[in-house]
């Protein structure tokens, strides 16, 4: 998977490089760069990881600065910030991470704001706090699980009440 992606961010690069300023096209180069970084961290790369998603991290800011009015970018960003957390929990820096959950927590929040119906951005508060609380168990800080819990049960409440789901934080 990882040399497919390497491949298609390739083509993208080429593709791009014929119509740069064209917004789908700077979307497609940010999406390669996380696809690449994704499939970094299924092979435990954290460190190429790191740097891709950097790399789509700017070029996703810089694409919000272009178009403020679309928010596509900003919910790509909670997805950058997800992979960015995992990786740095997995590297045992704890502290790394929660700034960026905080961080993931606090933009979804804003989109969500912004796009009350957006089930998407709801999603991601859920994932987020709930990566929080699995990372406070296992570093068995359970005092501090309830700021996380409390954020996690009313995002599920309305992850429910417009999808009729619930959003299972155990698994």
């Amino acid at each position: 998977a990882l040399e497919h992606h390497r491949q298609a961010l390739e083509y993208i690069k080429v593709f791009v490089s014929l119509n740069p300023h064209e917004r789908t096209n700077r979307q497609r180069m940010y999406v390669g760069y996380s696809n690449v970084a994704e499939a970094l961290i299924r092979v435990r790369d954290y460190d190429e990881a790191l740097k891709n998603l950097e790399i789509a991290s700017d070029m996703n800011r810089a694409s919000r600065k272009t178009d403020p009015n679309d928010r596509e970018p900003m919910l790509e960003e909670v997805v950058l910030i997800n992979n960015k957390q995992e990786i740095l929990a997995a590297q045992g820096k704890p502290d790394e991470a929660f700034k960026e959950i905080d961080r993931g927590i606090d933009l979804a929040e804003e989109y969500y704001r912004l796009e009350p119906s957006n089930i998407e951005a709801v999603w991601w508060i859920c994932r987020h706090s709930a990566m929080a609380i699995k990372l406070l168990r296992a570093l068995r800080k359970e005092k501090e699980v309830d700021k996380y819990q409390q954020i996690f049960l009313k995002f599920e409440k309305i992850h429910k009440d417009k999808s009729g789901i619930n959003w299972d934080y155990t698994s």
